[in-house]
């Protein structure tokens, strides 16, 4: 009658571990596709931001002096830092241990500043002496 008793304790015992054996592997790989897939979608969202401003700067500049647009944009968690540099601006983004610089490119001069807190900000672009100014617009 103990033998019984034993012999499903051992099954169950069995079952179990080889549960666990098979949902272990499973459970990180999901971590990691997951993780691959947020920096995705944070890389993406930086991306549509740089395209957005690119787009209002170019559309001010061409405009001329004193034209100006105001932008609403998005920005994810993992922003860092954001450079302008003359034809040239970049956004850092850290992603756990990965660090990922976006940057675009235009024959227009850059000069601004905004701050990497994320969310939804206004931008204030504005044609200044041949120049394209972009700041934040405090909310």
């Amino acid at each position: 009658m103990y033998t019984k008793k034993s012999q499903v304790s051992m099954e169950y015992i069995l079952i179990t571990a080889f549960s666990l054996l098979v949902a272990i592997p499973l459970i990180v790989l999901f971590f990691q596709y997951s993780q691959k897939y947020n920096d995705e979608v944070t890389l993406n969202q930086a991306n549509k931001v740089m395209d957005e401003i690119l787009n209002a700067a170019e559309t001010v500049y061409y405009l001329g002096e004193p034209s100006q647009k105001t932008i609403t944009v998005y920005f994810p968690k993992d922003i860092k830092e954001v450079l302008f540099n003359y034809g040239y601006f970049s956004f850092t983004v850290y992603r756990g241990d990965n660090i990922y610089t976006i940057y675009r490119t235009s024959h227009i001069n850059f000069t601004g500043n905004i701050t990497t807190t994320p969310g939804a900000k206004n931008l204030k672009i504005r044609a200044v002496n041949n120049t394209v100014l972009i700041t934040g617009i405090s909310t």
